[in-house]
Parts: structure tokens; sequence; C-alpha cells
């Protein structure tokens, strides 16, 4: 039996042979470029996470800030009234909060208002006292011509026009401040004449006035404890 012939096969006819240097190269080269590949993807994270930890601060920051600004955010209510015979609107204000100046203000408006009553209003039985709390609570030019007015010798003072068996009620509807002295009050006189249905009229007062030293008689100040005084008053019929 013949054995078949073994064909031994060497390099092929062209080809170059590759010297273990070239392979030392080209294995660095291979090694480098891989390791280009891991530093480009750790850079990439990196940058990854600080973009991420920067909105997350960012983000903080923004939910820090809206708590902190959350207080000073406020819805103020307004209130206004509006007059059905006038027509007139006035924003009814709000007092609220420490004692401060919306305290003296309202104080202020208090004492408007009582004296448009006390000087505006007639009640025979007590015109003695409302005569003297108007003269308190007037400067002494003032107070002379409010005297002048109520004397009953006088055709226009209430002791005339309403008589005793009369009286005129004062309701206040609106305290508004042109400045800082001065008033305007608007009210209505509700005047009855004996057994004759009441007549209601629109007026509106300007005053100015200031504060003084307290009095120092005990009456004036149960009266007026503050030193309120009117200096200039005008009534007339509001249109």
């Amino acid at each position: 039996m013949m054995k078949r012939p073994q064909v031994h096969q060497g390099p092929t006819a062209g080809a170059k042979l590759v010297t273990p240097a070239e392979k030392d190269d080209y294995f660095r080269g291979a090694a480098s470029w891989e390791a280009d590949r891991v530093r480009s993807a750790q850079r990439s994270e990196a940058v990854a996470w600080i973009v991420a930890g920067c909105s997350g601060l960012c983000t903080m920051g923004a939910i820090v800030a809206l708590v902190l600004m959350t207080p000073l955010k406020t819805v103020v209510p307004y209130v206004i009234k509006v007059d059905k015979s006038t027509g007139e609107t006035e924003i009814v204000d709000v007092l609220k909060g420490p004692p401060g100046i919306s305290d003296m203000d309202a104080v202020t408006r208090h004492f408007l208002g009582q004296y448009t009553r006390l000087r505006e209003g007639w009640l025979p039985q007590a015109a003695d006292q409302n005569s003297y709390a108007v003269g308190a609570m007037s400067d002494p030019t003032e107070a002379a011509r409010y005297r002048d007015a109520m004397i009953p010798s006088n055709p226009s003072s209430p002791a005339v026009s309403v008589g005793n068996a009369g009286f005129v009620e004062v309701a206040v509807r609106s305290v508004s401040f042109l400045s800082s002295s001065v008033a305007q009050v608007r009210y209505t006189k509700i005047t009855t004449r004996g057994a004759t249905p009441p007549v209601a009229v629109n007026w509106v007062a300007t005053m100015t006035f200031r504060y003084t030293s307290a009095p120092t008689k005990e009456r004036d100040r149960l009266l007026n404890p503050l030193g309120f005084q009117v200096e200039n008053w005008r009534a007339d019929p509001e249109v």
C-alpha cells in the first residue's frame, strides 16, 4: 500500500514577514487606541456627573428660593362699597396687624366722624353737652363760628329750623383724606320735625384738622384725650 506524500506549506510567494519589532509596535498602537477610548469614556462620564451635579444644585437653589419667597406673596382682598342712592364707590379699609400708623389713622377717622355727628346732629335734650364737645374739638376761631351758628337768634340754627319737637340724626357714610391735615366726610342728615316724615339729605364736609397738646381739664380729656382740633369747617349738600 502506497503512502500519500506529505506537502509542506511554506511562506506565500511575495508575502512580507512580520518581524517581532513590528508586532510590538502594532500591539502598542492597539493598546494606546484602547486606552484613548477608555480615557474618552471616563472624561464623558466626569462631564456628565458635573452637569448632573450643577443641575441638582440649581434645582435645590430654586426650591430654597421658592420657600423663602412664599411668605412674601400674599393675596389682599379689597371690598368696594357702592352707595345705592348716589352711586358713590368707596374702598373699605381693613385694619389689622400690630399697633402703628394704621391705628392712628383709625383714631383720626373716629374723631372726624364723631365731630361731624356732634356738629351736624340735633337733639334738644343733649344740645348743651354736644355744643360743649364740639367746642372742645375745635380751635378757638372755629369754635366761635360754631357758637354763632347755634345761638337761638340765628334763624338758621337748629333750635329755630328744627325746634324742640324735632331732631336730626347724622349717618356718616365715608371718611377720606385729601392730605395729612385735610379730610372729607360724607354723611346723611335725617331730619324729623314732629309727626312729619323724616327727610334725608346727603352732605359732604371738608375740614382741616390737627393734634395739639392734650387738654388739661378732666372733662375735656374725657371728650378729647389726644387734643384733636378742627381748624376750618365747610359743609355743602352733595349734588
